[in-house]
Order: C-alpha cells, then sequence, then structure tokens
C-alpha cells in the first residue's frame, strides 16, 4: 500500500508540476500595479501611464487605444515632476510629443529620463492625443503613479 501511494504521488508531482523558466528581471524599487483608465466617450478607447525607478532613473511607460485608425496618435506635453513630500510637484522639464501616424494604438515603452535630483519623488504628467481628422480630435490628461528616487 505504501509503494503504491508512492507511486500515486510520485505520479501526480509529474504530471501537476510546472516547468521553470530562467528569466531576466530587472528590480523595481516600488511596485506599481498598472491601471487601465477608460477614457470618455469619443476617439480613445483607453490608456495607461505609470513611472518606475530603473537604477535611480525614471522609466516611463504608456498604452493608448483608439476605436479605429488615426491621423496622429500618441502623448503630448510629457511632463517629468518632482516632489520632496510627494503632495507638493513642481515641473522639472518637459520631454516633449511621442506620436504615431496611422495607427489605432501607441506604446511607449519603457523610456529612460536621467534625473538631476535625487531623494525625491517623481512623476511624469501628459496629455494622451487622437487625431482622426483636422475636425475629429480628443485629447485626455493623464498623471502617473510618484515613485521615490534615491
Amino acid at each position: 500500500m505504501k509503494k503504491l501511494l508512492s507511486l500515486f504521488c510520485i505520479t501526480n508531482l509529474l504530471l501537476c508540476s510546472k516547468p521553470s523558466i530562467s528569466v531576466q528581471a530587472v528590480e523595481i524599487e516600488e511596485p506599481y500595479t498598472e491601471t487601465v483608465v477608460p477614457a470618455s466617450e469619443g476617439l480613445i478607447s483607453n490608456y495607461s501611464l505609470w513611472a518606475s525607478n530603473y537604477n535611480g532613473s525614471l522609466c516611463v511607460s504608456s498604452v493608448m487605444r483608439t476605436s479605429s485608425t488615426m491621423e496622429e496618435i500618441g502623448i503630448k506635453n510629457l511632463t517629468v515632476q518632482y516632489s520632496y513630500d510627494n503632495s507638493n510637484w513642481y515641473d522639472e522639464w518637459n520631454a516633449g510629443n511621442f506620436l504615431d501616424y496611422g495607427t489605432n494604438t501607441y506604446t511607449l515603452s519603457n523610456y529612460i529620463i536621467a534625473l538631476d535630483r535625487s531623494e525625491c519623488y517623481y512623476r511624469v504628467t501628459c496629455t494622451h492625443y487622437a487625431k482622426k481628422s483636422i475636425f475629429n480630435t480628443q485629447s485626455d490628461s493623464n498623471t502617473s503613479n510618484s515613485v521615490w528616487i534615491s
């Protein structure tokens, strides 16, 4: 009976175990869960914006989707802000516009920003932008989570 139970356990272990895969991970100092914000009715279906600490630099990512193919789609006025108390925010600098053309999805992936200050919080603000035609555009403002940079 013990041999049968052992055989059952080993068989079960082999059938139920998942293979492990080695991956290279980047440590993020402050955990953050991405939130997708449904946009108001219009051209933009949804968007998200988040920031993380990447070795003392700010790592910014964003995803945006529209209801159909746009003439222009993307982010306008990506502005880096800092705060010493995570309440009062000051503009550091404007990184500019990040636009694509003739698509319905825009992705800004792991955009790394070198910082002048440390021992403070950072975040970014932007305007998600979609232009179907000269008479049909939509802009939605957004602010990322804040991250501590030491």
